[in-house]
């Protein structure tokens, strides 16, 4: 299947296709660590955590000897630009610091068409990802640094209202919930929301639901739904029940995606749900899973924001996903 047809497929209103995301450019530092290392720092492999000052000496001891642009929804914009096309129509909000790493992350950026709507922080550092690697597992450290530092200005307010779809995950609830009430709030912008982590959901229980009930679109792993589920008291040992009952809870209709991992991507819809394997790789060609999600959601969103059929919007998300595991860090 080749993503470039969608452009063919569509009408030329820029307008209707152009999107936004909103989320936090950062630097990944990747480092091979062992058991007892997550253990001192009280950390699950293939978890998520903000960093706490318990934990920020982690980047002290794994130095900076692998730097690549990160954040998830840095990925995400990188994978649905690369598929779909038309850098122009993509807009990137987010914040990095007036340093080596924020000129480093806008740099790298601007190569992919991508970077010139990021706002410069000074006095601000740029925020980082500890990647820490045991095995086949992918354990997240982030500091967030000065993408914590964001406003809505009268410049990326006129860019939300001529985009038609808007697209962050629960991470950004940190960085200035305010500003997602408000484009929720005052326009009628399709909104694509990722659960970003399980920790969110208990964290952040009534953000979290909002945007929730407010998204034509949410995407998110079997934990991250587990856990949404939980707090809003659906909880079941079948996974497809957890989502639908959830989804039924709320009466806007929406799109829901469960992505499960090594195994099959559920797509919940208002007609019914689909499941859809991802196949199978050998373990040697599993290099890295740490930014699958976020590929994943990048290809999906790729063929949907063109009216793509869910069946071709799994296909391509799949293949994005396969795609960036075969690589150490987030590459296209």
């Amino acid at each position: 299947m080749e993503l470039n047809n969608y452009r063919n497929s569509t009408n030329n209103d820029s307008s209707r296709r152009s999107v936004v995301f909103l989320g936090s450019p950062l630097t990944d530092i990747t480092a091979n660590v062992d058991r007892e290392f997550l253990r001192k720092y009280n950390l699950e492999p293939d978890n998520a955590y903000v960093v706490d000052e318990t934990r920020r000496p982690i980047f002290d001891e794994i130095g900076e000897t692998a730097i690549q642009v990160g954040g998830s929804v840095t990925n995400t914009v990188r994978m649905f630009t690369k598929l779909r096309g038309f850098p122009e129509l993509v807009t990137y909000l987010g914040s990095v610091g007036l340093d080596e790493k924020g000129k480093f992350v806008k740099t790298e950026l601007e190569k992919e068409g991508l970077g010139r709507d990021l706002t410069e922080i000074a006095g601000g550092s740029t925020g980082k990802v500890a990647v820490l690697v045991w095995g086949t597992t992918r354990t997240l450290v982030t500091d967030l640094g000065a993408s914590r530092t964001f406003s809505l200005d009268e410049d990326k307010w006129a860019k939300i209202t001529r985009s038609s779809f808007v697209y962050f995950s629960g991470f950004f609830i940190s960085v200035s919930f305010p500003s997602l009430v408000r484009i929720v709030e005052q326009t009628d912008k399709t909104i694509c929301f990722n659960l970003g982590a399980p920790f969110l959901c208990s964290k952040y229980p009534q953000e979290m639901t909002y945007l929730y009930k407010n998204a034509s679109l949410v995407v998110g792993n079997e934990s991250e739904h587990r856990a949404f589920a939980k707090i809003n008291n659906l909880e079941s040992h079948d996974l497809l029940e957890v989502v639908m009952a959830t989804n039924k809870s709320f009466p806007k209709s929406r799109v829901v995606i469960v992505t499960r991992g090594g195994g099959t991507v559920v797509v919940v819809t208002a007609n019914g749900w689909q499941e859809f394997a991802v196949g199978s790789l050998s373990d040697e060609k599993i290099v890295d899973t740490s930014g699958a999600g976020d590929a994943f959601i990048g290809g999906f969103l790729a063929g949907w924001v063109d009216d793509a059929t869910v069946a071709d919007c799994a296909k391509s998300g799949i293949l994005a996903a396969r795609r960036v595991i075969q690589t150490v860090g987030f590459n296209l």
